[in-house]
């Protein structure tokens, strides 16, 4: 059985022994009715992963002790900067864990004509958004977690990214090239009303290529995910 992990914010080192957070502690004896001497695993979003061993335990804390580390990382072999319109809520929610699974580096909101979403909604919503990229990178075991950047708007981000490729994904893009080796691709997918003529005009000037998804039109919150995996199966780890 593979042992749960964990994100700790705070430094990691073999020998340590620890009270791990309420919120930790409550999953680990509440949930998974761990018992002394049953293990876990730790990482603090560094890079690298510590293997823990339950200590002690009261009904709402519990203390372990770090018996090892490995230094594996599970980054992707290809930089992901992603820009993401802002999605409504349980949408934003899936997309942004499907995109961190799938190895994103970092996580950019963005601020579109179609947004659906008020501004003041958007600025409140950080610390959840941190705590699902904490919770996605939990379950696939990325050990670095991708940065969370303030809200931009869609051209702003599109005038600033830098990457050896940019993608905009749009109906009727196009497929991407597999001759040439790329290792940055910045990314950008629409919102639920999708892209507004001006915004894919300033991206075409900003150097930005279509990138289709295939025939259908897919939901805001399945288009990073599909556009990841195309980008992977090219360029990434799904290559050969």
């Amino acid at each position: 059985m593979t042992s749960p992990r964990f994100f700790i914010d705070t430094q990691l080192k073999k020998g340590l022994r620890l009270v791990l957070p309420d919120n930790v502690s409550h999953h680990l004896l509440n949930v998974l009715r761990f018992r002394l001497g049953d293990t876990l695993v730790l990482f603090n979003g560094r890079g690298g992963e510590f293997q823990a061993i339950l200590q002690a335990a009261s009904k709402k804390s519990a203390s372990v002790e770090i018996i090892g580390g490995n230094s594996i990382n599970r980054s992707a072999n290809i930089k992901l900067d992603l820009g993401l319109c802002v999605l409504k809520r349980d949408a934003m929610d899936r997309a942004i864990a499907r995109s961190v699974e799938l190895g994103i580096n970092r996580l950019t909101p963005l601020i579109s004509e179609h947004c659906a979403v008020a501004h003041s909604i958007i600025e409140n919503r950080y610390t959840h958004w941190q705590q699902v990229i904490i919770s996605a990178s939990e379950q696939c075991g990325l050990n670095v977690l991708p940065s969370l950047t303030p809200a931009l708007t869609l051209k702003n981000w599109l005038r600033d990214a830098h990457a050896d490729q940019k993608l905009i994904a749009t109906p009727g893009g196009s497929t991407l090239p597999d001759n040439n080796k790329v290792e940055s691709v910045a990314l950008v997918t629409g919102p639920e009303g999708g892209f507004a003529e001006a915004e894919l005009n300033f991206a075409n000037k900003a150097g930005f290529t279509p990138l289709g998804l295939g025939d259908r039109i897919l939901r805001g919150e399945n288009a990073p995910a599909v556009a990841l995996s195309t980008i992977h199966r090219t360029w990434g780890d799904f290559s050969n």
